[in-house]
């Protein structure tokens, strides 16, 4: 049972500690707390792969949400032949505007996010609302938090597929 427990535990670890994370009243405190007593040694190390994860799920969904943003703008997007299949060929250049438009010196929506305070603990704190009010805020996160914090964590290895948060929690987690 203990190595079952180990094999899935090691597969949904960083689902478990992004979902954490986008939770107001842990954040990377909380996985910084528990890591250290579970890794000991290795601890800042895991963090370090937990923080880079979390980094790149940020991108990814910044690369979307610019992507579906400019979706009906594309050029020649409404044309029937350049639809869907014109925007998954320029993919890589859609990555490529976002990463090379960024301002070094900008700090992200993320960094902003988790230099605020822990939100104090509370029973009934409701984390998609806390997210819902905060969506002007932290457009991107907000929809990072609803899709990881929705999906049901039994589910993650069952359906793969389902849900974008899934796919790149999956492409993360094999670096």
């Amino acid at each position: 049972m203990k190595a079952k427990f180990v094999k899935y535990s090691s597969k949904c670890s960083l689902a478990l500690a992004v979902a954490a994370i986008l939770d107001p009243q842990f954040k990377l405190k909380l996985v910084e707390y528990y890591y250290s007593q579970i890794y000991g040694s290795t601890a800042l190390d895991r963090i370090k792969e937990v923080s880079d994860g979390l980094k790149e799920l940020f991108d990814a969904y910044s690369i979307c949400s610019t992507m579906v943003d400019q979706g009906p703008a594309l050029p020649g997007s409404s044309l029937p032949s350049t639809s869907t299949d014109s925007r998954d060929r320029l993919k890589g250049f859609d990555k490529f505007l976002y990463e090379t438009s960024q301002i070094q010196n900008m700090i992200s929506d993320l960094d902003k996010y988790l230099e605020l305070p822990v939100f104090p603990r509370s029973c009934d704190f409701k984390k998609l609302n806390w997210w819902k009010v905060y969506t002007p805020r932290y457009p991107i996160l907000s929809m990072m938090a609803r899709d990881v914090l929705g999906t049901p964590m039994s589910m993650l290895r069952q359906n793969r597929h389902s849900t974008l948060v899934v796919e790149c929690l999956m492409n993360v987690e094999a670096h």
